[in-house]
């Protein structure tokens, strides 16, 4: 009857035993469809968590693929979250996997015996699972087959008394420290449709201490809606097979904002290079504004997305 599909954090382990023992398991899923070329090959995969609270010492934490679909509901209970709220339509439970009608087929949830991949989770701080066949299989079969991309479950096995080991989910307010999969793939095939570039953006230390980001506002011109999807071109790269942005969907005359462009899109902690917005649309227009913030204001360059007509073609001048 608890969840926390909502919440800043994600437990795995077993609570103290004043808390009843109960133990706890973790669900990520991410998109792979909308940020890898179809047809792409998985070389690479690793995975970035941070650990913001514990009572113990070290525990493996495993990675199983899971083999149910399940839902991402609102339940937040606010606070350290440890003890969960009360699961409202559309949760993961220990039992459900789309309360209040949906139940895993074993509870505790669905997912494969085999182990994708493990760490050692001891201290708070910053973790990585590092690539693993594995890890590398799991993401190839989800960019394969989609609809069986189900995400892992974060498991500490036959977890001890007070194991519990909390980690910040995609809703914490800090964004570098929310989970991050990081994956390397070779071939597939890059969406054609470039209709805006984005001459410059950055995310980077300048000069005296200052620090530039980049904000940009996508907005659909046009009267229906348009599908639109961001390619990453860093300076001084190899951008004929760039990372891409998530899809998003713009309704007309609606904007999409990027408050930081290189951390919002892409999730990169730094990069300085330009940016290509993908659309089937002829409507789609950019603005963007990179800045420093300083203790007198701010001081940068605003510039415009350039539109695929007006640039400057092979053998023109």
């Amino acid at each position: 009857s608890l969840a926390n599909g909502d919440g800043s954090y994600l437990f795995t382990g077993a609570t103290e035993s004043q808390n009843g023992s109960a133990e706890r398991r973790a669900l990520l899923a991410f998109d792979i469809e909308s940020a890898i070329p179809a047809g792409a090959t998985i070389t690479d995969v690793s995975l970035e968590l941070t650990m913001s609270r514990t009572i113990s010492g070290n525990h493996p934490v495993e990675l199983h693929r899971v083999l149910e679909s399940w839902e991402e509901g609102p339940s937040d209970p606010g606070g350290q979250e440890g003890g969960g709220a009360s699961a409202q339509d559309g949760d993961v439970t220990w039992v459900h996997r789309d309360f209040p009608s949906n139940m895993w087929s074993t509870v505790g949830g669905v997912f494969a015996s085999s182990v994708s991949a493990s760490e050692q989770i001891g201290g708070t701080g910053t973790y990585v699972f590092a690539s693993t066949t594995g890890m590398v299989a799991d993401v190839q079969s989800w960019l394969d087959s989609p609809v069986d991309n189900h995400g892992w479950a974060l498991v500490i096995p036959s977890p001890a008394t007070g194991s519990a080991k909390r980690f910040n989910s995609r809703e914490h307010g800090t964004s570098s420290t929310r989970p991050r999969l990081t994956v390397s793939y070779e071939g597939g095939t890059m969406p054609t449709l470039s209709r805006v570039f984005i001459p410059a953006a950055a995310r980077a230390e300048g000069a005296g201490g200052s620090f530039f980001v980049t904000t940009a506002d996508i907005h659909n011109a046009g009267s229906s809606t348009a599908t639109v999807r961001l390619a990453w071109l860093p300076r001084n790269g190899d951008n004929s097979d760039p990372a891409l942005s998530a899809e998003f969907m713009l309704g007309a005359g609606e904007t999409l904002r990027f408050d930081d462009l290189v951390a919002d899109a892409f999730g990169l902690d730094a990069g300085v290079g330009a940016a290509a917005v993908l659309s089937e649309s002829s409507d789609i227009k950019a603005m963007t504004r990179t800045f420093n913030q300083g203790a007198d204001g701010t001081f940068g360059q605003s510039l415009p997305g350039v539109d695929v007509g007006s640039l400057i073609q092979e053998g023109r001048r």
